[in-house]
């Protein structure tokens, strides 16, 4: 009983272990048809041909779709493809249960990590690159920096994890001080020999395995010439000296070979090495000669045409080439000029043997029997392992980068992972898996490593180097594996037969070009020239060592570069209406000024005020000058003048204003019948007080404005927008087209701060607005005064127009953003240039068009009549009618009747002529006085004072008389005489 007990616990127990730890996440392949493939063990498919499958899924991808890590990696043996299954299966299940892994299969020449038209949720969040190509994809903004990860593992870790790799990596994984991928596996050239073959032509074994005290590539050549001979004479039908063109060999074993001569590859100059100097191209020209022309002698004698490098394709072009000699002058001999053409080597084909010597990697050696030891010679079988001739080796690699275009989640996620892929032992099993040491000199105390059997690797990769060591990589260096130039130049050599001096400035040209990368706006300098019918154009000049091809070429001579003008000039559409109005309101201003001035002796000017009207009229010349310096460039120097042009002249044109509205109103309101005198001199104060108002502003306003970003001119970046296609290789228009590259160069264009902050609506529009509701007031106030009486109603609506614009046009301009000059310009410009047009001549016109009637009918009247003490003014067609009650006198009675006359006399009355009467009644505008009626005859105004001749040229419009007359229920009455008078039409 106890027994069965203990055992269903145990059951029991065993059941809720699986059921919390759960299961493996599944692994699934699929291939090109999508078929699924069911992997039980990720340890099976290294015994395994894969090649059909094109992706695998780790997990559960319906239940987990969020967040997936998706690998992309370009290595396609299957022991590789084991251990990255089985490290994200581990990491699914111990670190990530909730999401799904997915490796795919892809190529090395993967130029684009992520297409995400259809979103980014299917990018690849990790993916697997050659060290070329990592500075392709970080300028190019495929991949992040990984600094901050680095930076964080060692917060965490306190340990740089930098420190792991081998010194070597740091020229290849870091650029421009941002480490862009982390090291994986790592990529050798070293030599192996055939032993049996050796000791049966006599030759001692390559070092390390031999007791040679010299191992050059003389030495080499050396060797294989007496390895064909052996055969020659042995009649074996093989190969001295194997090289095998897959991944761009003839470039790393050009470069291993050059570097033991002295000569880089890559110039401090990131262009040819091999003709940087003349040195330089002689001893590149002695190395050809002296070791790569005698090895690929013996090759070609002994393989068929081109075997080192077997074509993808028939390329007839290609064919047609190397079919011709290098003297035929109807060939073009320019690597570059064979255009859209390309030497592509099959790279499937792998001889992973040698009856001879051969130039390879480790991973291509594999399922041959490697001899590290020289305890193993004596079995005379399979292949011993060698030094590659002289002091250098090459040295490449892959590693792990994050893609830039997925989120920051997955972006952590795969980070996480790249520290899990490479703990040791996940690390040793890839190593194994490409037959070659990981990239860290943690391995060296690992005993899996620190052996014998790996010796000879570590000593080779200790002296190996990156193609342009010790320079850093760039985004063109990859360029070289795509185009294969020295594959051109090998074929050259050795196909066509051409001259070595030739071959190499051939190749050196290649490489200068493909080095150059396509042409970029930075290639070029851009001077902002000067804006025509609203583009603004730029002077163009290539820049000093400009070298480039394709992408943006322009024909500085013919090419019109130009973006959208920022501001508005004076030959743009806007530009041209805006100038046309300022043209035009000025000279009516100054037309107006002329005309007042020609008139100021007449009564409609004199009554207005001719000084005041002026100012009036000035202020509009001011607001007119500060639109016309907003126009075209701006210079920061105006900043300033601008606002206090716009202000002041504002200020005097709706300041004169307010002031005569308020003397309208001020006598209107009179409601008794005591004097009232308000002289020029004193508005001329009031005026004062409202200028000084504006001016302490403007200087508050002034440092405010400053102080806010310590200077009073912004900076607006642009760019220019150059559309390129290949068909007619012009720039386009500014709107995008299909196939065309678009580039870019910023530029800067500085403006005046706009006049929208805060210290400018509380110290400017704040008190201006009062102002405008001051003279609405006065003229609500005055509006109903008929307009014979006064000029209140043209200088209401003068005042009414421009508190209307301004208080809708200063919050609509207030809108716009900061950078949007060109809109707030028009709008506010137009604002101001209508206002003051309308303004003016709403002001102006009635006043000039008055003064020119009164001079065309009155003027010689009032000349021949000056010795006359009555006055006479038009009424323009109003009739008064003078009654009297019973008697000639003039006196004042409560029982008078009011009578009408016709035209004729009678004895009981006068009648007034009408322009006497509208004299009168114009010339104090509310005040009439018996001399301004013209009835001072001591006959009819006995005991009023007559008009002396100083009041009669004073340019008050009220005056200090004994008698006056008040409008009173559409009459005129005169209680001091007694007289009244009746208005009718």
């Amino acid at each position: 009983m106890l027994l069965k007990i203990f055992v269903n616990i145990i059951f029991f127990i065993f059941t809720l272990f699986i059921y919390v730890k759960g299961e493996k996440p599944k692994i699934v392949g699929y291939d090109k048809y999508n078929h699924e493939i069911i992997i039980e063990d990720p340890i099976e498919i290294r015994n395994n041909n894969i090649e059909s499958i094109k992706y695998f899924i780790v997990g559960d991808r319906e239940k987990y779709p969020d967040n997936p890590l998706i690998f992309n990696s370009p290595q396609d043996g299957s022991i590789i493809v084991s251990v990255m299954l089985q490290s994200m299966q581990n990491f699914i299940e111990n670190k990530y249960p909730n999401i799904y892994g997915k490796l795919e299969i892809i190529t090395w020449d993967n130029t684009d990590l992520c297409d995400d038209t259809n979103g980014s949720e299917n990018c690849p969040s990790l993916v697997l690159q050659g060290t070329t190509s990592f500075p392709y994809h970080y300028h190019n903004d495929h991949v992040i920096s990984l600094n901050d990860y680095f930076e964080e593992y060692m917060n965490n870790n306190k340990n740089i994890f930098s420190t792991k790799f081998i010194k070597q990596v740091e020229y290849e994984y870091s650029i421009d001080g941002y480490y862009v991928a982390v090291p994986l596996i790592t990529d050798i050239r070293i030599m192996y020999f055939n032993i049996l073959t050796y000791k049966n032509a006599g030759l001692d074994f390559p070092p390390p395995l031999g007791n040679r005290k010299s191992w050059t590539w003389k030495d080499l050549v050396d060797d294989v010439r007496k390895l064909d001979k052996y055969f020659e004479e042995n009649n074996i039908q093989s190969n001295p000296f194997d090289f095998y063109g897959l991944y761009d060999e003839e470039m790393k074993f050009l470069s291993i070979i050059l570097r033991n001569y002295g000569v880089p590859t890559i110039s401090s100059e990131n262009r040819c090495g091999y003709c940087s100097s003349e040195i330089n191209r002689n001893n590149t020209i002695k190395a050809i000669d002296e070791v790569v022309r005698p090895l690929f002698e013996i090759i070609n004698k002994r393989r068929k045409k081109h075997e080192w490098c077997t074509f993808k394709e028939t390329n007839p072009i290609i064919e047609k080439w190397l079919k011709t000699k290098d003297d035929n002058q109807n060939v073009k001999n320019e690597y570059r000029d064979l255009k859209n053409t390309s030497i592509e080597c099959v790279m499937n084909v792998r001889n992973n043997s040698t009856d001879g010597i051969i130039f390879s990697s480790p991973p291509s050696m594999a399922g041959n029997n490697i001899v590290t030891t020289k305890a193993e010679l004596s079995s005379n079988k399979g292949l011993g392992v060698a030094y590659v001739p002289g002091n250098f080796s090459f040295l490449g690699g892959s590693g792990l980068m994050i893609t830039k275009k997925v989120s920051k989640e997955r972006q952590k996620i795969a980070w996480e992972y790249i520290l899990h892929l490479t703990e040791g032992k996940y690390l040793n099993d890839i190593g194994k898996g490409s037959l070659m040491l990981p990239p860290y000199d943690t391995i060296l105390n690992d005993p899996e490593w620190n052996n014998s059997n790996w010796d000879i690797y570590i000593q080779q990769l200790r002296d190996s180097f990156p193609i342009q060591y010790p320079r850093r990589t760039f985004p063109e260096f990859s360029q070289l594996e795509v185009k294969h130039p020295l594959r051109y130049m090998f074929f050259d050599l050795f196909e066509r037969g051409t001259k070595t001096a030739i071959a190499v400035k051939r190749v050196c040209n290649d490489i200068d070009y493909n080095l150059e990368g396509k042409c970029t706006m930075n290639d070029y300098a851009f001077n902002k020239d000067k804006c025509k019918k609203g583009k603004l154009i730029f002077a163009v000049k290539k820049n000093e060592n400009f070298s480039c091809h394709g992408g943006v070429e322009i024909d500085t001579d013919n090419d019109e570069i130009y973006t959208d003008c920022p501001y508005e000039d004076y030959d743009s559409t806007y530009g041209l209406i805006i100038l046309v109005l300022i043209i035009g309101g000025i000279t009516l201003s100054v037309i107006y000024i002329s005309l007042f001035t020609a008139y100021r002796k007449a009564d409609p000017i004199r009554r207005a005020s001719y000084w005041f009207s002026v100012i009036i009229v000035f202020g509009s010349i001011l607001m007119y000058i500060s639109v016309l310096l907003d126009l075209g460039v701006s210079n920061s120097n105006f900043c300033y003048i601008k606002m206090w042009l716009l202000v002041l002249g504002f200020g005097c044109s709706l300041g004169g204003l307010v002031v005569k509205a308020f003397r309208i109103y001020s006598i209107f309101n009179n409601r008794d019948l005591k004097p009232l005198v308000i002289t020029d001199r004193q508005l001329f104060k009031y005026f004062g007080i409202i200028m000084g108002i504006e001016i302490f502003f403007l200087i508050l306003w002034s440092y405010f404005y400053t102080n806010s970003n310590k200077d009073s001119k912004l900076s607006l970046s642009g760019s220019v927008m150059l559309q390129y296609t290949e068909t007619n290789k012009r720039l386009l228009s500014t709107n995008s087209v299909t196939n065309s590259t678009l580039s870019y160069t910023p530029y800067q264009y500085e403006y005046c701060k706009p006049y929208s902050s805060f210290p400018t609506l509380l110290l400017i529009y704040s008190i201006n607005c009062i102002l405008i509701l001051t003279g609405c007031f006065y003229s609500i106030k005055t509006w109903s005064i008929p307009q014979m009486y006064s000029e209140t109603k043209f200088v209401a609506s003068t005042i009414f127009m421009i508190g209307f614009i301004v208080l809708v046009c200063v919050p609509t301009v207030s809108s716009f953003e900061d950078y949007d000059i060109k809109n707030r310009f028009v709008l506010s410009s137009l604002a101001i240039c209508f206002t003051c047009i309308l303004a003016t001549s709403v002001f102006c016109i009635p006043k000039i068009y008055n003064s020119y009637l009164y001079f065309k009918q009155d003027y010689l009247k009032r000349v021949e009549d000056q010795n006359s003490n009555s006055l006479e003014y038009s009424t323009n067609n109003i009739q008064i009618k003078f009654i009297n009650n019973n008697t000639n006198s003039l006196g004042y009675s409560k029982s008078q009747n009011k009578g009408k006359f016709g035209n004729n006399r009678n004895s009981n009355g006068i009648l007034l002529s009408n322009d006497a009467l509208h004299r009168a009644a114009v010339m104090g505008n509310t005040l009439i006085d018996g001399n301004m009626l013209g009835i001072n005859s001591s006959k009819y105004n006995q005991g009023l004072s007559m008009l002396n001749s100083s009041e009669i040229n004073s340019s008050s419009i009220y005056h200090k008389r004994v008698s006056r007359c008040q409008i009173i229920n559409n009459e005129l009455q005169c209680p001091d005489c007694g007289c009244v008078f009746e208005i009718a039409e």
